[in-house]
């Protein structure tokens, strides 16, 4: 699908046409164990789901890779997790192991990308308070792998 739009500079009192392509992968998400993957992740223990479970979020399993393209990106992704109360991890800090999942994308094993902390609504230092006191946190990742390219996000 193409969308036309224009754009006007009040400086220069010009205005240009622009196109923008919405872009769909054509399916939600490829299910994980038809390539070998796991709805588990590979943390301490038996695992968790790829999935949120907080009370909050129930229902929220993965991202569509129908999406809009937007909310797909990493960008869009923080943009939209900061609306559900969610941010960045306060200067990079990481307290907890790291995880692992095989979407069955033919990536293998993949770490996560990001861990988003729940923001207590204080933007960019809200997520200290989670990574010390505890709080509701989700981790992600993107199926993008050469067998099962949905684009979706898988959430733990």
């Amino acid at each position: 699908m193409q969308l036309k739009f224009s754009v006007f500079n009040k400086k220069t009192k010009t205005e240009k046409t622009k196109k923008l392509t919405l872009v769909s992968s054509g399916v939600d998400f490829y299910p994980p164990a038809a390539g070998g993957g796991t709805m588990l992740d590979a943390s301490a223990g038996l695992g968790e789901p790829l999935n949120v479970s907080d009370d909050d979020l129930t229902g929220l399993v993965i991202i569509s890779g129908k999406s809009s393209p937007e909310v797909l990106t990493d960008d869009g992704f923080l943009n939209w997790s900061r609306s559900i109360g969610f941010d960045e991890e306060f200067l990079g800090l990481h307290i907890g192991t790291p995880q692992t999942a095989n979407l069955g994308d033919g990536n293998g094993p993949q770490p996560e990308i990001k861990v988003r902390r729940q923001n207590f609504g204080i933007l960019f230092i809200g997520s200290l308070f989670e990574t010390l006191g505890g709080g509701d946190h989700f981790r992600y990742w993107r199926q993008n792998g050469p067998t099962a390219n949905s684009g979706a996000l898988f959430l733990a």
